[in-house]
């Protein structure tokens, strides 16, 4: 098998180059660039965010204290954003002399025991141009600061006073679901697998695409017939879909860099905090997930098999192409073969038990959609996720065999598009798949 490599390097370069130099790619580069960048303000606004938070018109707020209880004036933009630009302080003088101390844009804060408990008043100069809203709301905010002080005063902690801050839900669930804490819902675990699974589908359709397509130009034009003088099949097919998967690496860091431009840009103009509540609003706690640099690496690893997969399986169908012509009928074939390994991937998340769990993470194609999400969420083990990928391999290694058996024999044929029963009569004729 070793043999059969070389001259890889030589391919995938100029494979590489042929793609970075061709004016399509380069256009479709900048639209993904474009379409990236527009991604994140219409997302914000189809979540239903908008601009950012109104500043208060209210610029400096003085709280005379009558009580012994300290207020934190720090937590007023964490109660309430639009006082983030707010100054909070201890007046110097007092109710019956507020009016001479207080300017327009200016409130009075007074807070004072009374018989029934203690009461909060606010006070504006007649001539005050702040609205009512405004004065209102920070009313509420120094209630909040004034609650949040007493329950300091009998000594909560910082955490305690964030659990007593949050809102109580209640929620109705399986003891088996109980007694399982760490598993996700059906919900969280069918958002994860149909985002993956549609990601994977993405990179290995448009990868295959290009190696269809890369594969059936050469062989039109005879290019391949000179690289095979001095480069053996299996080299040939490899370096080509080595040096697709490059360029799909390229365009998705075209896309990951069009997305953080657009992040960081709409940050200054826009409420992105609504993307980061887009998961929680689809039931998705990440919390429920085995998240980590290791996971990570995971989740890489087997992007890269299924792409191998499945580029091999679109290799050999463009080596079948008589034609251009046969182009559209070769792609169908590997899109096909995708699509009913996203369509089962789909249908096995509506389970939830564990024989379908390992099932799905084991049988070829399928698990190149399941197996990382299903390790991911926590549904089966490291063990069953290494068998996995060595059963990958094997089918990787079986198809890269097959392809070095017939890739001579599809490169100088000419005809109609190859059918699957001449694919095996040439495997015959040059030797069987004897490595």
């Amino acid at each position: 098998m070793g043999r059969e490599l070389v001259g890889t390097g030589k391919v995938f370069s100029f494979s590489l180059l042929q793609q970075l130099k061709s004016k399509v790619n380069t256009i479709s580069l900048i639209i993904f660039f474009l379409l990236s960048a527009a991604s994140v303000p219409v997302m914000i606004l189809m979540s239903g965010g908008g601009e950012k938070v109104a500043m208060s018109d209210i610029s400096t707020v003085y709280v005379q204290n009558g009580t012994d209880y300290s207020l934190n004036p720090d937590r007023a933009a964490q109660i309430n954003p639009s006082f983030a630009k707010t100054v909070f302080q201890t007046a110097d003088f007092t109710l019956e002399n507020y009016k001479e101390h207080l300017k327009e844009e200016e409130v009075f804060v007074n807070i004072e025991a009374s018989e029934t408990g203690y009461l909060i008043d606010t006070y504006t100069l007649e001539e005050s141009t702040l609205e009512e809203e405004d004065t209102d709301a920070l009313g509420q905010v120094v209630y909040q600061l004034f609650s949040d002080a007493k329950i300091e005063s009998v000594g909560a902690s910082g955490q305690q006073m964030e659990t007593l801050g949050k809102a109580v839900q209640t929620q109705v669930m399986a003891a088996e679901d109980y007694l399982n804490p760490n598993t996700a819902d059906w919900s969280a675990q069918f958002a994860v697998q149909y985002a993956y699974s549609i990601l994977v589908m993405m990179i290995c359709m448009i990868s295959a695409s290009y190696v269809v397509q890369a594969i059936a130009e050469e062989k039109s034009s005879k290019l391949v017939e000179l690289l095979m003088v001095s480069v053996r099949p299996l080299a040939l097919l490899l370096g080509k879909i080595l040096a697709m998967m490059a360029y799909i690496l390229i365009m998705i860091g075209v896309l990951i860099l069009g997305f953080g431009v657009s992040y960081a840009i709409s940050g200054v103009f826009l409420d992105v905090s609504v993307l980061s509540a887009g998961g929680a609003m689809l039931g998705i706690s990440f919390g429920s997930f085995h998240l980590g640099v290791a996971e990570a690496v995971i989740i890489v690893i087997s992007l890269l098999l299924g792409y191998l997969t499945f580029s091999i399986v679109a290799g050999l169908a463009g080596c079948c192409c008589a034609s251009i012509e046969d182009v559209q009928g070769a792609n169908m074939t590997v899109v096909m073969i995708v699509m009913a390994g996203y369509l089962a991937a789909c249908i096995v998340s509506a389970f939830t038990s564990e024989p379908v769990y390992v099932a799905s993470s084991l049988i070829p194609v399928i698990s190149v959609f399941c197996a990382p999400v299903q390790y991911v969420m926590g549904n089966i083990g490291l063990g069953v996720l290494l068998l996995s990928w060595l059963l990958q391999l094997v089918v990787i290694a079986g198809l890269s065999l097959f392809s070095s058996r017939v890739y001579n024999s599809l490169i100088i044929y000419r005809g109609s598009r190859v059918k699957f029963r001449q694919l095996l009569s040439m495997v015959k004729k040059n030797g069987g798949l004897k490595a």
